[in-house]
């Protein structure tokens, strides 16, 4: 990872938001590659860094020493995921070399395993959500360009400025909730409640709303940037 830094998030904060230093991992110091995606192993301890060359490599945790290195793929790793019995690297899993390829994985840059199931979510630059079951290498695809999860309950949503909350086995709606008459940007869950931001139609033209809008019962709140 060069010229870059891993934090410490477990150090004391100053107040202002910052995290504190840590240390650098040299990624590859004979041919430096920028690094495109992390992801923390909880199973193995194992921090997995991935280039744009299509290289992984882990690191062992304390101390972050090289363990392993493959070569995955002659593009850019976008995201990756880390579960019990592999590690995902969009279609790409290493361990047992599970593969699996579709028309509609174009463009994809995120992904995120439910817990306790064996689906994982996939999402980028299109107007559908994919599910994967790993088990049966089975491919659903769902209206939607963001997820998020709570613990409890899955939210999605899509272009068309609605938050749709989906059982967990089935992905079928449950409820709707039409936040933004535009697309939504980003939204997040926290318990039971709900924060969006996103854009409104005016005259035919989407325009940013100058504000997050909050489930119905908590007050908008101004942008202040």
């Amino acid at each position: 990872m060069e010229n870059s830094g891993l934090v410490g998030t477990g150090s004391t904060d100053d107040g202002d938001g910052s995290y504190v230093y840590a240390s650098t991992i040299e990624a590859n110091t004979l041919n430096p590659t920028p690094v495109t995606a992390l992801c923390f192993d909880p199973f193995e301890e194992l921090l997995w860094c991935g280039s744009c060359t299509g290289r992984i490599v882990s690191y062992y945790a304390p101390s972050f020493e090289r363990y392993t290195a493959v070569c995955a793929t002659s593009g850019d790793i976008r995201a990756m995921e880390a579960i019990d019995f592999m590690i995902d690297v969009f279609f790409m899993s290493f361990r047992n070399l599970l593969v699996f390829s579709s028309q509609s994985m174009q463009n994809l840059n995120s992904m995120r395993v439910l817990p306790g199931t064996s689906s994982l979510f996939m999402g980028g630059d299109s107007t559908k959500l994919i599910q994967l079951d790993l088990e049966k290498q089975k491919e659903i695809r769902v209206n939607a360009n963001l997820i998020r999860f709570n613990g409890s309950q899955l939210f999605t949503a899509d272009t068309e400025g609605k938050i749709t909350l989906r059982a967990l086995g089935t992905m079928e709606a449950i409820r709707v909730i039409p936040a933004h008459s535009g697309v939504i940007t980003d939204f997040d869950v926290s318990g039971n409640k709900l924060i969006t931001s996103g854009c409104s139609i005016r005259l035919g033209v989407p325009h940013g709303d100058p504000y997050v809008k909050c489930e119905p019962g908590w007050p908008r709140i101004n942008d202040v940037f």
